[in-house]
């Protein structure tokens, strides 16, 4: 586990990029963020895809086990990182060194999802907070198993 989860995790208090200290909420719990890096483990994506950043809890856990694959970047989707977040989800990922490794878009999914579809981007692996899409498109992966996670209302996820 990387040091920057691993203080928030044991302090349960994230750092906004100005240094103000502010309570840990609304996060994945640690055995959930194991569950999601031995999916990727498995997995081994070459993209990945998050929707809603927040805090960057389930991030910093997807990129932790990312950084193992030569060549893997995670796309991150969150229109309210910087209004309602306070930029933390961003610093966090940053202070942990995987800034080269995202691809972070300030938008609505909906316009996001667009773009990479246009794009035809290949998600191997995909983690929804808001369960905003339930499959992946499997047939055009290079990988022929992709895994789609989403978190539900009580903390667990769900394939």
């Amino acid at each position: 586990m990387n040091s920057v989860l691993e203080q928030i995790l044991a302090t349960d208090t994230v750092k906004t990029p100005a240094g103000e200290s502010l309570p840990l909420h609304s996060h994945i719990e640690a055995n959930g963020g194991a569950f999601l890096q031995n999916v990727i483990t498995q997995v081994k994506p070459k993209v990945s895809l998050e929707i809603g950043l927040a805090y960057g809890i389930s991030a910093l856990f997807i990129c932790d086990a990312l950084a193992t694959l030569p060549t893997a970047h995670h796309i991150i989707i969150d229109p309210f990182q910087t209004i309602s977040w306070h930029g933390v989800g961003l610093n966090n990922l940053r202070t942990a060194n995987f800034g080269a490794m995202i691809d972070f878009r300030e938008k609505f999914s909906h316009s996001a999802l667009a773009e990479l579809v246009e794009a035809k981007t290949v998600i191997g692996f995909a983690f929804d907070n808001f369960e905003i899409f339930s499959a992946i498109r499997v047939g055009q992966a290079e990988n022929p198993i992709a895994m789609c996670c989403h978190r539900i209302p009580d903390s667990s996820l769900a394939f």
